[in-house]
């Protein structure tokens, strides 16, 4: 058998996609600040005064809901009442959505005297500023949105939340008219990506690109996901999803070249000092094994183990070598020490690759040297280790 080199230091460049964790988050936005209108009383009404008004509400995208807040007053003034419906929600809201905005909970001001609200689209809303409906007209009007005898209060609308309504006020009949003081406010839902935090979907595409790639390698399954976890658990506690794909593709290369480097470190074998020129004995022995020379294979490989004896696989070429010289004893007692030192390797795709190696190897002297024996012994010894596997 060669020598055995197990490369830790494969390079694994994942492609993963940028999807991210996204959430939806609730926020207010004005509609409209604070607006005040005087609408006439009947008599001024009568001829030619103003008791209709309306206006015009461009809801923002993403609305889900939205509110209009009114409180009215008898008389004209010019002290203006803080209505703070966009305080008053943003105080309210949870921008989760999971706490449900009570209506209950927006104070308006008190009023003093009755207006009638109406929700309604273009074409009602010029109907009924020219007032069709005291001529027999029909005006139809969003109900969720529409209120009459109303002083003071909070509307919240759900049902009309796409694109441009308008929103209408009207003195039902006061002697002297009324002053109307309303703002509008909208809630949108907007869905947000979080580049601080890693999405599961993408954690997994990771493990599994890293998984399969040290599989594809021959890496054992238990070996493959311990140094699968380790890249992704050290990968994402390092780096945002945001600071990652701003790195260039080689400062992604390096950076997971790094990591796995680090999570494979605990898998690497210790050499001795003299492990390379001990191992280019150990290759004179198997090329001397190769051309039939057993005597010579046995001299190279003894002087391997006596630069380094941590060298299984030079361990089993003697075991072999002292098979086919027939001397059961000596071959044992190799194959036996070499044993002990596979068990001890921290790959188990390194075990898995000793062991297969050298029952192929004895499968292969038995055709070339039928008449050895005690190599069944050998073989079931190993071949219960591989099982552990």
């Amino acid at each position: 058998m060669k020598t055995a080199i197990f490369f830790i230091s494969i390079f694994i460049f994942p492609l993963i996609s940028h999807s991210q964790i996204t959430q939806k988050v609730r926020k207010v936005v004005p509609v409209m600040s604070q607006q005040i209108v005087y609408l006439d009383g009947s008599a001024k009404a009568a001829s030619g005064g103003k008791s209709r008004a309306y206006y015009k509400i461009d809801l923002p995208k993403n609305t889900i809901e939205w509110y209009y807040i009114v409180t009215t007053s008898a008389e004209k003034s010019e002290t203006k009442t803080f209505l703070d419906l966009v305080p008053q929600l943003t105080r309210l809201l949870d921008p989760t959505g999971v706490t449900v905005l009570a209506v209950a909970d927006i104070m308006a001001p008190p009023g003093s005297a009755t207006c009638a609200a109406y929700l309604m689209d273009k074409a009602n809303a010029d109907a009924f500023s020219e007032k069709a409906d005291n001529s027999g007209g029909k005006i139809s009007y969003v109900t969720s949105g529409t209120r009459e005898n109303f002083r003071e209060g909070t509307v919240q609308i759900r049902d009309a939340i796409y694109g441009t309504y308008y929103l209408g006020f009207k003195d039902p009949g006061s002697p002297a008219g009324i002053m109307i003081e309303f703002e509008v406010a909208a809630i949108v839902e907007e869905v947000v990506v979080n580049n601080k935090e890693w999405a599961n979907d993408i954690r997994e595409q990771l493990y599994d690109n890293f998984y399969q790639n040290l599989r594809g390698k021959k890496f054992e399954e238990e070996d493959a996901k311990d140094i699968a976890n380790c890249l992704v658990s050290q990968m994402t506690s390092e780096k945002t999803p945001g600071e990652y794909y701003a790195m260039s593709q080689n400062e992604k290369d390096s950076f997971i070249a790094e990591k796995h480097i680090a999570c494979s470190a605990k898998f690497v074998e210790p050499q001795s000092p003299e492990y390379e020129k001990a191992s280019n004995f150990a290759n004179l022995g198997w090329k001397a094994y190769e051309n039939g020379n057993i005597e010579r294979c046995i001299e190279f490989s003894k002087e391997a183990l006596s630069l380094d004896s941590s060298l299984a696989f030079v361990k089993t070429n003697l075991g072999l070598c002292y098979l086919i010289k027939n001397d059961q004893v000596t071959a044992t007692k190799y194959y036996t020490e070499a044993l002990s030192d596979i068990k001890k390797l921290k790959l188990r795709s390194a075990r898995k690759e000793y062991l297969t190696t050298a029952i192929k190897y004895m499968d292969d002297a038995l055709k070339k040297y039928p008449d050895i024996k005690g190599s069944e012994e050998v073989k079931a010894l190993y071949q219960e280790e591989l099982k552990k596997i």
